[in-house]
């Protein structure tokens, strides 16, 4: 059980809770997969769309931090100082994949019968 009690959100692995769970796969991936991964693959790895797939590798083109294997297949590139560094936080990050993070209960709606106006 959490420390937020029954009403809590479930907890989440560390990883996915501090970059995100999508985008942290995606960078979790192209580190891991030194033969490289393709949109496709990306897509069921994650279990995204395709076009959540390529804004991503659209976005991290630019900073160079992948790695063009050709035939449209991608790594992070351990040579580019950004690949370099998300390569390291997958690695720092490794042994902290089982640690679970509780998550509050989310935040309650204004019930829409309350009546704020007073009559007076």
């Amino acid at each position: 059980m959490s420390n937020y009690g029954e009403r809590g959100r479930p907890s989440e692995h560390f990883p996915d809770w501090l970059l995100g769970d999508r985008r942290w796969k995606v960078i979790e991936c192209l580190a891991l997969q030194r033969d490289g991964l393709n949109a496709a693959e990306l897509m069921e790895e994650v279990g995204a769309g395709q076009a959540w797939v390529y804004e991503l590798l659209r976005a991290l083109r630019p900073t160079h931090a992948l790695e063009d294997l050709g035939e449209r297949r991608y790594r992070l590139d351990a040579e580019s100082a950004l690949g370099a560094a998300l390569i390291g936080l997958v690695d720092a990050l490794e042994p902290l994949r089982g640690l679970k993070v509780d998550r509050p209960p989310g935040r309650r709606k204004a019930s829409s019968s309350t009546d704020l106006s007073s009559d007076a």
